[in-house]
């Protein structure tokens, strides 16, 4: 398995959003692992003499991908605009990045989803797992919206 990062996710952005936004590889089941958690990014904010323009807050996820589907999922997502559920893009373009995680950081909230009802993630986990639940009437009802 490998790790990225991905980075600069719109603070609008929901997981709902997101697996809209990566569909294709949470349906192949490219994701060992992406629990997107909201967890914030600060960036400085940038000083042009009299009119400084402020920090804009983004998110960022730490994901499992499949060795298979690194690549592809880089060269597919990394510097390419986001898009919501009407596929308008936004301003912001996604920033994805291969990494290495310590043992301290597998005990991210990220790494680790409730494995019964999302073994992959809220974003990774495909749709035909929550609809196997929703057949065997396993699925509470707050996860459904």
């Amino acid at each position: 398995m490998t790790y990225c990062v991905v980075s600069n996710i719109p603070k609008c952005y929901r997981s709902a959003d997101l697996r809209k936004h990566f569909k294709q590889f949470t349906e192949n089941e490219s994701f060992h692992c992406f629990h997107f958690r909201h967890r914030p990014e600060e960036r400085p904010s940038a000083d042009l003499g009299q009119s400084a323009i402020p920090a804009v807050q983004t998110y960022c996820c730490v994901v499992k991908v499949t060795e298979r589907a690194c690549e592809d999922f880089i060269s597919t997502f990394h510097h390419k605009r986001w898009t919501n559920e009407t596929n308008d893009t936004s301003s912001g373009v996604a920033v994805i990045i291969r990494t290495t995680i310590n043992d301290s950081l597998l005990k991210l909230p990220e790494l680790n989803p409730p494995k019964k009802l999302m073994p992959s993630g809220n974003v990774g986990t495909p749709t035909k797992y929550f609809l196997s639940l929703v057949k065997k009437c396993e699925l509470p009802p707050a996860i459904i919206k």
